[in-house]
């Protein structure tokens, strides 16, 4: 893309974001050099303390010559009406920043100060989709649309690789976005150790699970793992201001707009830590599972994504088909699945599709586009609602084995299961 459609096309996005007219900036570094940068790492970070400087630690552990070519941007925020013991640690956060970034010179480190009086927050987008989008969008006018967007949580280390990793991908002139493979960083206490050991599991196979149905959106949605080109943030309208789930719905628009391609060639380590500043996720689900004090029903049967494999492949293999004869096809194998795509208002979008796209190509993919991640998830769930799920990992694993590679199945589950 040349300087002057990215200029068009970026200053169109910029236009309707509801950021424009805000008071952020970007301190600690001349935004001038930001077009010499090839990758940018975008941190929210909400009061952190010392996990957000352990966090850059490991980013400083990269080589030198990679950490040139990569800003770190933290974005420290707060909503308008946060306790005062928040208040006062973003102010510590902030002022350690300053300091830090004297000290530790090879790294490009730059922040946003989201949280005073002026800057911080709105209650009606206070949460970490707002302050993942404020560090990209702040980004945007001093960057090349090949420039890497990385996001990063402030608990999430890195391995001695990512730098340079993202360097390389910036130089890939057909990368449009991407997933960096993750593990959770181990616990001391056994009780948290198997509580994100099966909270990992289930995402495992949950993503092994759309694989092999054969969906579109076979990916990860881990916002410290999510990676884009700038020209993909803003082919998609860029980062949504959901306080939480901006991860999954970030990810299909991506999915939607080009392609998710698994980055495996370095790992991030996201903390395991229980939370209650989402109302789901990974810190909520380790607060259920250790207030509980037994695994939590977190996975769906394999049988649920037999459905969408089922479902997936008619579409595919029948794209000249009516709307309604595809869905008596699947009310043989599925009466369940086959009466949700019906009320999803499957039959209509279908006869407009075919209608729009002559092409068979452009029909299926189309279909994939309406037929998203949020409607395969609700699809799954809505079969495994009836057959009385989620389950425990414990109930189900034993169908997903052949899924997964055994390093990542806990020892407790491979013997068992018979794998090794």
């Amino acid at each position: 893309m040349n300087n002057a459609n990215w200029g068009r096309m970026r200053r169109r996005y910029l236009q309707r974001s509801p950021l424009a007219g805000g008071e952020w900036r970007i301190e600690g570094i001349d935004t001038g050099r930001c077009q010499n940068f090839a990758a940018a790492v975008i941190i929210p970070a909400l009061a952190e303390g010392d996990e957000l400087f352990a966090t850059l630690a490991s980013l400083a552990c990269n080589p030198a010559c990679a950490l040139k070519q990569v800003l770190i941007l933290v974005v420290v925020n707060q909503r308008c009406d946060a306790p005062a013991e928040i208040k006062i640690q973003n102010r510590a956060d902030l002022e350690h920043l300053l300091t830090y970034a004297r000290a530790t010179l090879h790294l490009n480190l730059a922040w946003i100060d989201a949280a005073d009086t002026t800057t911080s927050l709105p209650l009606k987008h206070c949460g970490v989709g707002m302050a993942r989008k404020i560090g990209a969008d702040l980004l945007l006018p001093h960057i090349a649309p090949n420039t890497v967007l990385a996001h990063l949580d402030a608990d999430t280390r890195v391995q001695s690789n990512y730098a340079a990793t993202l360097v390389e991908y910036a130089q890939r002139e057909t990368f449009y976005a991407g997933v960096i493979a993750f593990t959770h960083e181990r616990c001391a206490d056994p009780c948290l150790q198997h509580a994100i050991e099966d909270y990992e599991l289930h995402l495992r196979c949950h993503k092994a699970g759309l694989e092999w149905a054969g969906s579109a959106y076979a990916y990860f949605s881990i916002g410290s793992t999510m990676v884009s080109s700038a020209y993909a943030y803003v082919n998609c309208a860029g980062m949504n201001l959901r306080k939480a789930g901006e991860d999954f719905y970030f990810l299909q628009q991506l999915a939607k707009t080009g392609r998710v391609e698994p980055i495996d060639e370095t790992c991030v380590f996201p903390a395991p830590r229980i939370s209650t500043r989402t109302p789901f996720g990974t810190g909520q689900n380790m607060r259920y599972a250790c207030s509980a004090q037994e695994p939590l029903p977190l996975l769906y049967p394999l049988k649920c994504y037999e459905v969408l494999r089922i479902w997936l492949t008619l579409v595919s293999t029948s794209p000249e088909s009516r709307g309604e004869d595809l869905l008596t096809q699947l009310e043989c194998e599925s009466p369940l699945g086959a009466n949700f795509i019906r009320g999803a208002g499957f039959e209509r979008a279908w006869t407009q599709l075919q209608a729009n796209h002559k092409d068979t190509h452009r029909r299926i993919k189309a279909f994939h586009e309406w037929f998203d991640a949020l409607k395969s998830w609700q699809l799954v769930r809505t079969i495994g609602a009836e057959m009385g799920a989620p389950y425990t990992v414990r109930e189900v694993i034993e169908d997903f084995l052949p899924l997964l590679e055994s390093k990542h199945v806990p020892r407790r589950y491979r013997t068992e299961g018979g794998i090794e």
